[in-house]
């Protein structure tokens, strides 16, 4: 007989965006929420490795034995949507592309978000999205042409995430997507092939040159430390 084996595409842990986490993101999402309205004083409680030592309530945790910090009642981060380009052109830079939006599918997968998966010819999302998309990246290829990216709606309810993963952050891919957002939606650029990394343009870029690097950019771009690469 013949059996087919689907072979996963390598993947590197990544912590998942969080709301006021002390990395440039999630202070960029705490922002955001704020000027919506969010972030009203809700109560305390233990603190964790990787929360803002600026919420510590140092009154309250006089009287614990525990490190307490103040939580708010906010504008949640609803959802996180993963963009991959299939137009790039050098195979290495691809791959990598590949198991950088895999990496992040699966760093979202134990959380709330909504998570949805985008290419020029596929559109993944539901609440089995983690399988199917991780069994569509498997044996995805490269596009033979430009088509729309979707990667949500313009004006979408509550903040979210779109993760645009392409092989520098001044492609077309980039620019197309970017024209589609919503000002809920906060934009982070993975580029595989540029070494480009910050703020460029307005919007968030993580270099993957290699998967060590994508770890190690998005980890501090989020800002946990419980990966030993805190912002």
């Amino acid at each position: 007989g013949i059996d087919e084996i689907v072979v996963l595409p390598l993947t590197v842990p990544l912590a998942p965006p969080r709301i006021g986490s002390p990395g440039v993101l999630g202070q960029t999402l705490k922002a955001k929420a704020v000027a919506q309205g969010g972030l009203d004083f809700h109560g305390l409680r233990e603190y964790v490795p990787g929360d803002d030592p600026r919420r510590i309530s140092w009154k309250a945790s006089a009287r614990s034995t525990e490190l307490l910090v103040r939580e708010h009642a906010d504008d949640e981060l609803r959802r996180v949507t993963v963009a991959l380009d299939a137009l790039i052109d050098d195979e290495r830079a691809f791959e990598r592309a590949v198991s950088a939006a895999a990496s992040v599918v699966l760093a979202c997968a134990a959380t709330e978000l909504d998570v949805r998966v985008v290419s020029q010819e596929a559109d993944w999302r539901g609440p089995d999205v983690v399988r199917v998309a991780s069994r569509g990246l498997a044996v995805i290829e490269r596009a033979s042409g430009p088509a729309p990216v979707p990667p949500g709606p313009s004006t979408p309810e509550g903040l979210g995430v779109v993760v645009l993963v392409t092989d520098r952050a001044a492609s077309d891919f980039v620019a197309a997507a970017r024209a589609q957002l919503g000002r809920n939606q906060t934009v982070v650029t993975i580029t595989t092939a540029a070494p480009a990394e910050g703020m460029m343009d307005g919007h968030l870029v993580v270099a993957a040159p290699s998967l060590h690097q994508l770890e190690s950019s998005w980890n501090r771009l989020v800002g946990d430390t419980r990966l030993g690469v805190g912002g």
